[in-house]
């Protein structure tokens, strides 16, 4: 067993302690059932429930002296299962176990493992839960049929905690079948980038967090099938003409922005580039590599192909340019997360291997229970749009009482105040603007605006007397309502805005987790859309940037 690794590469500084809210849902959160009880599902005594299509959720916690079968001590798979799919969560001492024995296995095996077939490679699953469910009934049953999975088990979708739980149990239970691979999103720097860490802190806490990333240090980095077909999640590296190098690495680490390491998580294969390896543009670190450059490495290694993940796939797979000397592609890309961020709709293949002959096979999509973005209660979602209408009562009372006395004074669609005049207010009547106050950093652009208007509008709520007001004061008092309507409208306008794109939320069925693609473009690119072939290929140009390091 190796150490502990360290957490943050030298090229990456380490990011300053952020203090976060404790967890939302998590175990502490949640009923436990009593000793030797399984978890029961939410009860509807009444029976009178709106939506009764909804399977009703899990209610308590699954806790260990159920899990763990009493006669074996392995894991019981068929009741995690079920638990899972019922979106039900672990005790903290049970999912804190479960990893940790998971590490122990893993750390006994090394860096580059052997398998032999029969066995069925999978690629990216990303979070997508049930269509795993789907892939192994696809693929086989964990009792009877070798996995290699190749890695980025997290990130994307919003089932990565179930996914993650699911695998390490069923590498507990048959160690010997199921092998995980590491890939590239199991790093801290990408689960915190996208929102793994985001889930795995509001299913259940950051403790949980820090020692699943220190079990993905401890994941084997590539395999060897039937001494002839080189699996990893990535690619090649400049550095690696002998595969036998890959012992030598240390895997116990953050992975480095270059080095071997880096490539093989990394690197793409280029089905049009001359130069043997040249820098990976789209990724931002590690390589491209040519078809030569992946046949000379063949060759050299006695090797009939590379067998990878790592990129989505239309197909769910994709065969690279036939290597002449053997007849064989000589890169196989695979990817297992059909309707990728549940924006692609392309489709998941896995590859069965058996007897040297290699047998693809796809599946669609399943449906997942829906939820909003980021984890968000129904009770935030709904917050923006109880403000409008209270806004719009505001508008009403002060309305009458003061009118827009120039066009320019409308606040724009925005929230944004129109520009000042020459006098030096809005409305040119000489006053002076109200500074800029400093924005709030834990909020977006939009609440910073609604609370500096709700400060503007806490102005002079106590006007004086009608009987004690000069001309000048009850020309002055006239402005301030005048301000507080401008402010309201502002106000609205921020708050429709936050509606809107809560709106689009909802039309888009809470697609993409972590905001890493723009609910704006993508419903803005529903127009161009008329085939699934043209989904496929604005959804990939609007990801662009988020497959960049």
């Amino acid at each position: 067993p190796r150490p502990r690794a360290m957490a943050v590469s030298p090229e990456m500084p380490e990011e300053p302690p952020v203090e976060r809210q404790p967890s939302r849902s998590g175990p502490a959160a949640r009923n436990r059932p009593g000793p030797g009880q399984t978890p029961s599902l939410l009860s509807d005594p009444l029976n009178d429930r709106q939506v009764t299509s909804v399977a009703l959720p899990a209610a308590q916690l699954l806790a260990g002296d159920v899990f763990w079968d009493a006669a074996t001590g392995a894991p019981q798979l068929q009741l995690l299962q079920r638990h899972l799919l019922a979106e039900g969560l672990l005790t903290q001492e049970l999912v804190l176990d479960l990893i940790s024995r998971v590490r122990e296995k893993l750390e006994q095996e090394p860096n580059l493992i052997n398998v032999s077939d029969p066995v069925t490679v999978v690629g990216d699953i990303h979070g997508q839960f049930f269509d795993l469910q789907t892939l192994i009934d696809v693929g086989g049953s964990f009792d009877d049929t070798q996995y290699l999975f190749l890695g980025d088990y997290v990130d994307r979708g919003s089932f990565s905690m179930e996914v993650v739980t699911y695998l390490y149990a069923a590498k507990l239970a048959h160690p010997k079948r199921i092998h995980l691979l590491r890939g590239n999103h199991e790093s801290r720097q990408m689960t915190s980038y996208f929102n793994f860490r985001e889930e795995c802190e509001f299913k259940y806490d950051a403790c949980v967090y820090n020692t699943l990333m220190d079990s993905f240090d401890a994941m084997p980095i590539a395999a060897l099938i039937n001494g002839q077909f080189l699996a990893v999640h990535g690619g090649l590296s400049p550095d690696m003409t002998d595969f036998r190098i890959i012992q030598q690495i240390d895997r116990y680490q953050e992975p480095p922005r270059d080095g071997l390491l880096c490539d093989i998580l990394w690197s793409d294969p280029s089905d049009t580039s001359i130069q043997p390896f040249a820098a990976n543009t789209v990724r931002g670190c590690a390589h491209s590599f040519s078809l030569s450059a992946a046949n000379k490495f063949l060759s050299e290694n006695n090797l009939l192909s590379i067998f990878r993940a790592h990129e989505v796939q239309k197909d769910g797979y994709k065969f690279h340019k036939t290597n002449p000397k053997t007849s064989m592609p000589s890169v196989i890309t695979i990817f297992s997360a059909p309707n990728y961020c549940d924006a692609y709709g392309n489709r998941g293949a896995v590859l069965k291997l058996e007897n040297n002959t290699l047998n693809l096979k796809q599946f669609n999509f399943t449906e997942h229970p829906y939820h909003l973005a980021n984890f968000m209660s129904v009770f935030e979602w709904s917050l923006p749009f109880v403000a409008e209408q209270t806004l719009a009562v505001y508008e009403a009372i002060l309305g009458p009482f003061g009118q827009y006395d120039d066009a320019e004074e409308t606040p724009h669609d925005d929230g944004s105040s129109p520009p000042a005049t020459a006098e030096g207010s809005p409305g040119g009547d000489g006053t002076a603007k109200p500074p800029r106050r400093t924005s709030r950093p834990s909020l977006t652009p939009e609440e910073n605006r609604a609370v500096e208007y709700a400060l503007e509008l806490s102005k002079g709520l106590i006007p004086l007397s009608p009987d004690d007001k000069t001309p000048k004061e009850e020309a002055a008092a006239s402005r301030r309502i005048k301000q507080k309507v401008l402010a309201v409208a502002r106000m609205s306008a921020v708050y429709k805005k936050i509606v809107e794109n809560h709106q689009k939320l909802i039309c888009l069925k809470g697609v993409c987790p972590g905001d890493k693609l723009s609910p704006d473009l993508l419903l803005q690119a529903r127009g161009r859309i008329a085939s699934e072939d043209d989904l496929f290929d604005v959804a990939q140009s609007l990801d662009t940037d988020n497959e960049k390091r």
